[in-house]
């Protein structure tokens, strides 16, 4: 087995995972674990790259960013809800092996606008 073979094998397992993650999220956002739920976004900032599913490490970045700033809750809410239904999406597109642009994904730039506003623009 190649080294690109047992990347993308990797990278499927990563991708089964990918549920149970969102789940860990709603439910540290439901148990208003904010400090915690940050570190959960920054983990998939860095697995998103390391896995090569950079869609996955925008949008950590972007909560990571929204989560350590003063944002305030109603922003924050929005963001954080709307990132669930983002990662699903994201997920649905990689079973089905494609990449999911979030350029074109109405929600992530909601995200991105929340922000911008909030003065946590990712870098």
């Amino acid at each position: 087995m190649s080294l690109k073979d047992i990347l993308a094998d990797l990278q499927k397992d990563y991708i089964r995972s990918m549920p149970s993650k969102v789940t860990n999220l709603q439910f540290l956002w439901q148990e208003g674990r904010r400090e915690e739920l940050a570190t959960e976004y920054h983990k998939l900032k860095g697995t998103g790259r390391t896995y090569g599913i950079p869609e996955i490490s925008q949008l950590g970045e972007a909560l990571e960013a929204l989560l350590e700033s003063q944002a305030d809750q109603p922003s924050l809410q929005n963001a954080v809800e709307l990132s669930f239904c983002i990662l699903k999406r994201i997920h649905t597109a990689r079973v089905a092996g494609e990449a999911h642009k979030l350029e074109d994904d109405h929600d992530f730039q909601i995200i991105i606008e929340l922000a911008i506003r909030q003065g946590s623009s990712p870098r």
